[in-house]
């Protein structure tokens, strides 16, 4: 397996900070998501007979290689002792969903927050103070429409 390392590749996160799944959590004792792909990709092809393997990962931190493992489609298993590191990358799991069906919701809540005409609900003067009538009545009207959504989905949490 040596022979995959990129050593100039594997000690940041920085890179990962381009990716959505990643970005909103840096770890520091992370690398690159990148660099998993391409070893992975480089054991597969070079030594796995029908590309079927298994990748365990003693210390998972956030998520890093199972995520990867996840986009190409490859068995992974991982481990990580820290509570918080835990629930960290147990949350980044649950990034695959079907686009067409979150466009489908998406787009059905912003219709139902456009036809809402009601009158906004009672905030602090806090909030208040953040937003002007237009965007607070907005946001409102989203609110109300995502407490009164439902549809066939289970939640994921």
């Amino acid at each position: 397996m040596d022979a995959f390392l990129q050593k100039d590749k594997t000690s940041t996160f920085i890179d990962n900070m381009s990716l959505p799944i990643h970005r909103w959590f840096r770890y520091s004792a992370g690398f690159s998501a990148q660099w998993v792909e391409e070893t992975i990709l480089a054991y597969i092809s070079q030594s796995c007979e029908n590309n079927r393997i298994k990748v365990l990962d003693p210390f998972a931190g956030s998520g890093t290689t199972l995520l990867s493992c996840d986009k190409l489609g490859v068995i992974s298993y991982g481990y990580e002792s820290h509570p918080l590191i835990y629930k960290i990358a147990d949350r980044k799991l649950l990034w695959p969903t079907n686009p067409d069906h979150f466009l489908q919701t998406a787009n059905n809540l912003l219709a139902l927050a456009q036809n809402n005409h009601s009158a906004i609900d009672d905030y602090p003067n806090i909030v208040l103070k953040c937003y002007d009538d237009k965007n607070l009545t907005e946001i409102d009207h989203l609110k109300k429409a995502l407490s009164s959504y439902t549809d066939s989905s289970s939640p994921r949490i």
